[in-house]
Parts: structure tokens; C-alpha cells; sequence
């Protein structure tokens, strides 16, 4: 089997070179030209832009040229999304994290799978059809407990006319993977967190499994020999200069295309945001990434990868995300970041998030913009209704 980290292990220092350079290495007139064939970059091209971002009216070149690409290539579509979290008990000591181990201050909760389903038929009834389960690496709630909740989530939207299942986990091994795509997985949101290993183990405490930084970079070849070929992938931007960490996806989604010959079928884009208990999370640092900078990414990437999907997230604010969302991107408008939170409302969870509009009046935004929603059903009456906190779900903290 392929290992990605064999080959990255001989790429580091050049993407290191690169992230700094002062001037393209090639002269972007060019790197648009390629862009437009709709080929996708490579790291060096995307390095030259990075470079050459640095004059305002370049950005704002790179952009229109992302647009326009997008437009070509991508189909007409944003398609919804709603992350649905299972557990958020944790053994990893992530610095960035609201579920941190030694966080004091966080809600622990494991979702039961009839609390998980009472939840889910609520969240159908607004008309979601793309369902992402995510969870923190609680010891209790391993693979073979992932995959009933999988398996439940296929058959409810099978029951609906069908739909989409995506899992962003911590990372199993090929045989759970199998098992998981058994039970109705269609694909894996995975985020490398930060390429640059140094870093890499300064966010993440000694003892944590999550700090084996080769089996992450292994993961996706993993994934793929166990015959799921959708991948979710990308880093936390704002752990470590972005210029290097998105050049090393870039990277990582070039070999996916010469390896497997298959496009990453997204692309994660989140910010470091502030987490309650978290102080890690609650200051700027020399690498957070501020916003003109995270729209050269979001561009950047656009003309990397022209057809793959890029995650927007309510880490972000609505104008912000609206003004950047493209042809073929995922959008999430109703976000909960604590188990069982759609039920209970508004309850403090992973990171903080944004309040957005309603997702009816979102669709119709987008669709003034010719982009057609998808996933994204008509409402239907449901008889669940949210509760307030207090109720019986505060019995499994």
C-alpha cells in the first residue's frame, strides 16, 4: 500500500522554501492561463501566487480568475451540509480544543442511539439529506459503536428518498474503515491540523493518541484501499504559517490524483476560533490568519483543485462565507457543536460559531446567484420539538 508519508517526508524542506518565498517563481499571467484549462496547481504554482498576493491588485486578480474557473468548471450547485456530534469525551490534549482532556469547563456528553435518532428525525424534518457525524476520540465510543450510528443514518435517509453520510472522526485502521463504508459511510472529513510536524507536536500534548503525526499523513491511503475514494481533507488554519500548510494540501491532493486518480471530493478551510476554556484559542498569534489572507486561500484553492468542494463553516460569519462561496462548495447553515445541542439549542459546544439566517432565506440567496442548492430538502412537520437545557439529556454528562 502507498504511504504518503514516505513521499512527504522528501517534500518538506521545499515546501518550506517555498512558503517563504519573496517573488513568483513563476509569473502569475501564466499560473492563470493553466488555472483556466481547469487542470488544477501544483504546490509551486500556488506558491508563486502566494508570493505575488502581496500586491493588492494581484489578489484581487487571483480571485476574479478563482471565480471564473469555478464558474467553468464546478457544477451549479452549494450543497448543504449539517454536522450531527456524537461524543464530546476526549483523551487527546489538543491546545486549540474546546473538548481538551483537562478542559474543566467543558459539557461531556455521549449521545445514546435513541437520543441520536430523535435528534436526527428532527434535523431530516428541516430537510438536511447530508449528514456529517463527528465526534472527539472518546475510549468509549469506538468504530463498532460509529458504525450503528452510521448504519441508523442510512436507513432514515433511505426512508426520505436518500442522501449523503460523512464522518469526521479520530483516525481508524483500514478494517474500520471497511466496516464503517459497510454500514452506508459515503465519506471522510479528516483534518491534518497542521502539516509541519514541530508544530504539529506543540499543539498536541505527549500522551495524546492523536499526536502520531505519520499515521495521519497515512490516512487517506488507508481510506481509499478500504474502497471509500470521497475524502474530506485539509488543515486548522492559523497552527502554523498558512502559506506552508496549504501548499502541503496542495501537495497531499496532487498525490491523491497521481496515486489513486481521484480529486479530494472536499476541501476543509476552518480558522482557529475561540473555544471556552481554552486560553490557546482566545488570542491572536504570529500565525493566525486574518481575513484578506483567508480569502487568497479560499481562492487559491478554488483554481487548485476546480471541481473538489470547499467547506464553509459557521466558524465564520455569513457575509464573510457568502461573499466567498463558489460553484460546487459545501455550505452548513444549521450548526450545533455539542451532542444532542439541535435538541436543547444554542448550548456551548467544540468552538464558537455564528448565528446565520434561516436556511430557506440562505438557499434562495444562493439561488439568485444561479447556484441551485442541493441536499437540501422541503420541511415537513415533525412532531419533536427542541427543548430547553435541563432535560433528561443533562443525565449523560
Amino acid at each position: 500500500m502507498a504511504r504518503f508519508s514516505q513521499f512527504f517526508a522528501s517534500e518538506q524542506t521545499r515546501i518550506e522554501r517555498w512558503a517563504a518565498i519573496p517573488e513568483p517563481i513563476r509569473q502569475p499571467e501564466e499560473i492563470f492561463r493553466i488555472a483556466d484549462k481547469g487542470k488544477g496547481l501544483d504546490a509551486e504554482a500556488a506558491a508563486s501566487l502566494f508570493a505575488a498576493a502581496r500586491d493588492q491588485n494581484l489578489r484581487n486578480e487571483i480571485r476574479d480568475t478563482a471565480n471564473r474557473v469555478r464558474a467553468r468548471f464546478a457544477q451549479k450547485t452549494i450543497e448543504s451540509i449539517i454536522p450531527v456530534y456524537l461524543t464530546s469525551f476526549c483523551q487527546n490534549e489538543c491546545l486549540y480544543c474546546g473538548y481538551r482532556k483537562s478542559n474543566p469547563i467543558a459539557e461531556r456528553v455521549r449521545l445514546g442511539l435513541e437520543d441520536f435518532e430523535k435528534q436526527l428525525d428532527l434535523i431530516l424534518s428541516w430537510g438536511h439529506r447530508q449528514i456529517e457525524l463527528v465526534l472527539s476520540d472518546d475510549p468509549e465510543f469506538g468504530p463498532e459503536t460509529v458504525a450503528r450510528y452510521v448504519a441508523s443514518t442510512r436507513r432514515k435517509l433511505e426512508a426520505r428518498g436518500g442522501g449523503v453520510v460523512a464522518l469526521c472522526s479520530p483516525v481508524y485502521q483500514q478494517e474500520d474503515y471497511v466496516r464503517l463504508r459497510d454500514a452506508g459511510l459515503d465519506w471522510v472529513v479528516e483534518w491534518q491540523e497542521t502539516y509541519h510536524q514541530p508544530h504539529f507536536d506543540r499543539w498536541h500534548f505527549p500522551g495524546s493518541p492523536k499526536r502520531n503525526f505519520e499515521s495521519r499523513l497515512d490516512l487517506w491511503d488507508r481510506v481509499v484501499a478500504a474502497g471509500i475514494t470521497k475524502i474530506g481533507m485539509g488543515v486548522l488554519l492559523g497552527l502554523y504559517d498558512f502559506r506552508y500548510d496549504a501548499l502541503a494540501v496542495i501537495e497531499h491532493g496532487n498525490y491523491l490524483r497521481r496515486t489513486y486518480g481521484i480529486e479530494p471530493h472536499a476541501l476543509g478551510i476552518p480558522r482557529l476560533k475561540p473555544a471556552r476554556g481554552v486560553l490557546a484559542s482566545q488570542k491572536s498569534n504570529r500565525f493566525t490568519v486574518y481575513d484578506d489572507d483567508f480569502r487568497l486561500v479560499v481562492g487559491v484553492y478554488h483554481m487548485a483543485f476546480p471541481t473538489s468542494r470547499l467547506f464553509f463553516n459557521t466558524r465564520e460569519s455569513y457575509e464573510l462565507n457568502i461573499s466567498l462561496v463558489a460553484a460546487g462548495d459545501l455550505f452548513t447553515v444549521d450548526c450545533e457543536t455539542l451532542p444532542g445541542a439541535y435538541l436543547r439549542q444554542h448550548l456551548p459546544g467544540q468552538f464558537s460559531t455564528h448565528d446565520y439566517p434561516p436556511r430557506r432565506e440562505v438557499r434562495a440567496t444562493l439561488e439568485r446567484r444561479g447556484l441551485a442548492g442541493k441536499y437540501l430538502a422541503a420541511e415537513t412537520p415533525c412532531e419533536i420539538a427542541p427543548t430547553a437545557p435541563g432535560t433528561a439529556m443533562d443525565e449523560k454528562r
